[in-house]
């Protein structure tokens, strides 16, 4: 429709057990998602690969979804990678199983309340001058006292920033963060190489500590 196609296979159940408290639950399952956004002409976003199973019921929502995105460089950003939702906000771990098109769809998640949004072998590059890659999770947790922990870590990351014959690079760097109310804790580490100035090349084995 107008450019825009969804392609994949979908499954919703709802269920009520009996008994002396009837309890409703609602599955929305999804396996060999496709989806392409454009101009019309022109894919500018794509969608491979997507799969997810989420469960709704009185207690809460719980879910994970897992698909390829890729951007079109035409739009000035280049950008792939795989990506992942997951979310449970019940007390309680979620392990089922449902099938989809004779495929089987697990979740498989500890209890919450929690929500992670992750990127695996992410690839960005910006109008050709800035580049990163690596591995890259977000998470927001509710602690035992009611507290809100927000976690950022990173493994694998490469970056490069470019200016002519300048060039400013980071390689095999990882880091680890907590954001909480009291404040922001954290490590992170690499190899950064400035290039170009001069014909002077620097490299120094960088670490941040921060609390």
């Amino acid at each position: 429709v107008a450019g825009q196609t969804l392609t994949g296979d979908f499954d919703i159940e709802r269920k009520t057990t009996l008994g002396a408290t009837p309890t409703t639950v609602t599955t929305i399952a999804f396996n060999n998602v496709g989806v392409q956004l454009g101009d019309g002409v022109t894919p500018l976003l794509t969608v491979t690969g997507g799969n997810g199973l989420f469960i709704l019921s009185a207690a809460g929502l719980a879910g994970s979804a897992t698909a390829t995105m890729t951007v079109n460089p035409s739009t000035g950003v280049a950008f792939s990678g795989t990506v992942s939702l997951e979310i449970n906000n019940t007390t309680t771990a979620v392990n089922q199983a449902f099938e989809v098109a004779a495929q089987q769809v697990t979740l498989d998640l500890p209890a919450g309340p929690y929500l992670r949004l992750a990127g695996v072998n992410i690839q960005l590059l910006v109008a050709g001058a800035v580049s990163i890659a690596g591995n890259f999770a977000f998470e927001r947790r509710t602690t035992r006292d009611n507290k809100q922990v927000i976690r950022i870590a990173a493994s694998n990351v490469s970056a490069s920033l470019n200016a002519g014959s300048v060039s400013l690079a980071l390689t095999g760097g990882s880091g680890l963060f907590v954001l909480q109310a009291a404040g922001i804790a954290g490590r992170a580490s690499g190899v950064v190489t400035l290039s170009g100035v001069n014909s002077v090349t620097l490299t120094a084995d960088m670490q941040l500590e921060l609390n």
